[in-house]
């Protein structure tokens, strides 16, 4: 797989995610990353691309003729997610002065964007409410810059094509949290991992306009219907072991996420009395287990505090959880 691809497996082995395509379907990144072939992109897709392109190359041009340098422009961006085994990767369009600093030092990363006429209206009444894959983009560019020691924040340009009308946004913190970006991406990768298909994250046209629209669930996809330790630098060796045990227990999390999300379906099929046929390759076993709770609250209001502290023991001990490393 290549760079072309919104998600694929490098040379090095690791699982790159563009940042770009991180607000795309879940079955469409973990398509992509199965090697299932795409629909082609047609001609208007590929002139809006070329023509964004343009746009943001005189917006530039526009920045360099008011006296803002614009620089960084196309720098490329990793922000890893699981050490040596998934990152998220993109280029970003620059970085610009902070226009509120009278000495030009701090600097905002730059992103733009040029729409149509009815989509500029549509960002206009939602910006990333309207356009939530741009908060994923955005959010992991920030990070991967060095947000907030590096930048003070992301001064964003919106253009309207037919006319060049522009929005003109500044924010100064990521629009999603680097605790959102590193599940979404490893609930990815934990499907590739284990070959299932995630399930359908996108609704109406969303689904319809993408690469991989056949995989959508039938509702969905017709477009009428509109997630005090040892240093691990003093003992390398230790890092491959704690990268694959941290990798194994968020596999972990989402399977026991997926098997939750099962079970409704089976109890609600037990109450129905459906279950205890199983199916054709599985059956099913039921059986009824009792078991005595004790009510401490009850015991607590009966015999009073002093006898609850007289027969309560308590124990110590150490617990162990392996962490990412900050910085």
């Amino acid at each position: 797989m290549t760079e072309t691809n919104i998600a694929y497996v490098r040379d090095d082995g690791a699982v790159a995610i563009r940042a770009s395509a991180l607000g795309k379907c879940s079955r469409a990144l973990w398509a992509a990353l199965e090697g299932v072939e795409k629909v082609a992109p047609s001609d208007s897709t590929e002139r809006v691309f070329a023509e964004g392109h343009l746009h943001e190359e005189a917006l530039i041009q526009q920045f360099e003729f008011e006296g803002t340098k614009v620089t960084g422009n196309q720098v490329s961006v990793e922000l890893w997610v699981i050490p040596k085994k998934l990152v998220i990767v993109g280029h970003i369009d620059g970085f610009i002065p902070d226009e509120h600093d009278p000495d030009g030092k701090d600097l905002r990363l730059w992103e733009a964007k040029s729409m149509s006429r009815k989509a500029f209206d549509d960002w206009m009444r939602g910006r990333f409410d309207y356009r939530e894959g741009y908060a994923w983009q955005i959010s992991v560019y920030m990070y991967g810059v060095g947000w907030p020691d590096d930048i003070v924040g992301t001064h964003y340009t919106v253009k309207r094509r037919d006319d060049g009308v522009i929005d003109t946004w500044l924010f100064d913190e990521p629009p999603k949290t680097l605790k959102e970006i590193k599940a979404r991406a490893i609930s990815i990768y934990a499907a590739w991992r284990s070959h299932e298909m995630p399930a359908c994250d996108v609704t109406g046209s969303q689904a319809f306009f993408c690469d991989y629209w056949f995989l959508h669930d039938e509702e969905v996809n017709d477009p009428k219907t509109s997630n005090a330790s040892v240093p691990v630098d003093e003992v390398p060796f230790l890092d491959e072991v704690l990268a694959e045990y941290y990798e194994l227990g968020v596999m972990k999390s989402a399977a026991d996420k997926r098997r939750k999300e099962l079970k409704k379906e089976l109890d609600a099929a037990h109450r129905n009395g459906r279950l205890e046929f199983g199916s054709d390759h599985f059956t099913v076993e039921i059986t009824t287990r009792s078991r005595d709770n004790i009510d401490k609250a009850k015991m607590k209001a009966e015999m009073g505090d002093d006898w609850m502290r007289t027969y309560t023991t308590t124990s110590t001990y150490e617990v162990w959880s392996v962490n990412e490393r900050k910085g």
